[in-house]
């Protein structure tokens, strides 16, 4: 009896709701401004090239949430933005289309682009660039961009390619094995203590590359694909002073190569080859 009047109330209290739901409520306007913002041309470009196409979200316009609230910034100037988004999608998104296919940018680039207009500075350097987890790209001193500026691109194109190279060593793992080439080289937090120059002579493209594993394969895609093949072979040959540093940059090499040929299906030199003939083809 007791199971039957509980079961009754349920159902009483279910279509009270109901009635109550279906009743017409009205609501007072929201004190927040809903209106949507007015594209102007570059936004329509951007919708068009980069969110349309690739879900890609390039923020400009100041968004203080979005910023390094530490540093002192400025937004970036549109005519500046307009320049060096259409270069992006020259240098960056057509040769991975090209090369690795449709899909692989798709599914695995980077989905929001911070544009920044000024420096970002340390107590003594600058920082050109950062990335965030994998999603978000950081490129500051955006004002100061030159279409000749050729050395300021490829510092841009390096942070790029390396956060790109998380995304897919994330997605699907490189072999184990790369962490067992220079085990002792690894310094942690404490990479910006270490010079070039050892770093070489350890087998180590960077500082920052001994910083982790991670960091490591990253900085050896990062470095690979903002050089020729030339200039690339030049720096495994030449930069290392010892037998040890040019036999282990070596081995991690193959396993780069190996891991984009078996994993992902295409020759990351043929890319190295694509981008390279994007930025020639850049008038700087």
């Amino acid at each position: 009896m007791i199971q039957k009047i509980f079961i009754n109330l349920i159902a009483i209290v279910a279509l009270s709701a109901l009635a109550a739901c279906s009743e017409d409520e009205k609501f007072e306007s929201s004190i927040f401004d809903t209106t949507p913002p007015a594209r102007t041309g570059l936004d329509t470009w951007i919708y068009a090239n980069y969110t349309l196409p690739h879900n890609i979200k390039i923020d400009y316009k100041w968004q203080y949430i979005e910023s390094d609230l530490a540093r002192n910034l400025t937004p970036a100037k549109e005519d500046q933005v307009e320049g060096i988004v259409k270069m992006l999608k020259t240098v960056w998104i057509e040769p991975y289309i090209k090369i690795a296919g449709l899909d692989f940018f798709n599914s695995l680039t980077p989905k929001q682009l911070l544009l920044v207009g000024s420096e970002a500075w340390n107590s003594s350097t600058r920082t050109v660039g950062t990335a965030e987890g994998g999603r978000k790209i950081v490129l500051y001193e955006i004002d100061h961009f030159k279409i000749t500026d050729k050395t300021r691109l490829i510092r841009y194109m390096k942070t790029i390619h390396h956060e790109f190279t998380h995304i897919c060593n994330q997605t699907k793992r490189y072999d184990p094995d790369f962490e067992q080439i220079a085990t002792d080289g690894y310094r942690g937090a404490d990479w910006h203590n270490e010079s070039d120059q050892v770093s070489y002579d350890k087998g180590f493209i960077t500082p920052y590359a001994t910083a982790s594993p991670a960091e490591d394969f990253a900085e050896m895609v990062g470095v690979m694909l903002t050089h020729t093949y030339a200039e690339w072979n030049d720096i495994l040959n030449s930069k290392p002073t010892t037998d040890v540093g040019k036999e282990i940059l070596r081995k991690k090499e193959e396993m780069v190569l190996n891991y984009y040929k078996d994993v992902w299906g295409f020759d990351i030199l043929e890319l190295q080859d694509e981008l390279e003939k994007a930025i020639n083809g850049i008038k700087l």
